[in-house]
């Protein structure tokens, strides 16, 4: 595993570099259970994370304000965008009130970060691994009680990175409307998106090996975390309800599988999902997401699906 190291942005204070653990850390704290207004304020810290090869990553954090042992939930950012701009927006402001560090990131060559845009691919993927290590070794910080929440094709780093590293141990990954298989999935996406994902593809060199590594489904049958699935059923990025299907069938090892709040404990099919999704064209943003987050670092399994 690469060491890393922790230094602030230009122009902040100078602290001491900090070396990432090489596993998962064992927590040092038991967190009690969020909710709403637990703190009344929170404080933003803006850092570097500094990777063995000289790439930086520029890496948030979102801290209730007055709490000693919290969860954390560690945001991946959809599509190809950036991740520290979320910091200030309501929701995630929202769960630090609720008592849980909120983190989030720039991936490799995007934003404040440094290296080359690895298209959410293995380098990608990695790189997430080493900020959820980060995380759980974080001082007042549950180890135990750690949420992924990843959005669209953020799903591809949350995906590769807990399939591929067996020491992570998120407590849960709340996924909103990934894709599962990108040669499947992609001639449903608008033309745009297709037409880009399928020649950033043809440009590797290896069409087909390049968008299997981006595929979360093809991650994730050996995965034991709870997989929680958030699903409209009018698909953000997608003319189909088949990837979440794909994706809570691909989960099956899961300890749990959750589609929008209830249990799953059979394959599913596409109109499985569509009698169980959101109507209408979900709201990452919105109150449900939230909650849904909040209630995943304490996480206890719903009613089932069927």
């Amino acid at each position: 595993m690469r060491a890393v190291s922790f230094l602030p942005f230009l122009g902040l204070a100078a602290c001491a570099p900090e070396a990432a653990p090489d596993a998962w850390a064992a927590s040092s704290c038991d967190s009690s259970a969020p909710y709403l207004g637990r703190a009344r304020s929170s404080s933003r810290r803006d850092l570097r994370l500094v990777l063995r090869d000289g790439a930086e990553l520029a890496l948030s954090t979102r801290a209730p304000d007055g709490i000693a042992c919290v969860g954390a939930v560690v945001e991946v950012p959809p599509g190809f965008d950036t991740g520290t701009p979320y910091l200030d927006r309501d929701q995630a402001q929202l769960l630090a009130r609720a008592g849980l560090l909120v983190v989030t990131f720039d991936p490799r060559g995007r934003g404040e970060s440094g290296g080359v845009d690895d298209e959410n691919g293995p380098t990608g993927q990695d790189d997430f691994a080493e900020v959820l290590r980060w995380t759980s070794a974080q001082s007042g910080v549950d180890a135990d009680s750690i949420v992924i929440w990843s959005r669209s094709f953020g799903g591809a780093l949350a995906g590769g990175a807990i399939g591929t590293f067996e020491d992570l141990q998120p407590r849960a990954w709340i996924d909103y409307e990934s894709p599962a298989m990108l040669a499947i999935d992609l001639p449903y996406a608008d033309a745009f998106t297709s037409e880009r994902m399928f020649a950033l593809a043809e440009a590797s060199g290896d069409a087909e090996a390049w968008l299997l590594e981006r595929s979360p489904a093809a991650h994730i049958s050996s995965m034991t975390a709870p997989y929680h699935r958030l699903q409209g059923a009018s698909d953000h990025a997608l003319d189909t309800l088949d990837a979440a299907a794909e994706m809570l069938n691909a989960a099956a090892s899961s300890e749990h599988r959750l589609l929008n709040g209830k249990v799953v404990t059979t394959p599913l099919t596409e109109d499985d999902i569509h009698d169980h999704a959101y109507g209408g064209r979900f709201d990452p943003d919105g109150d449900i997401a939230t909650r849904a987050v909040i209630e995943a670092s304490g996480f206890s399994p719903g009613a089932s699906v069927r």
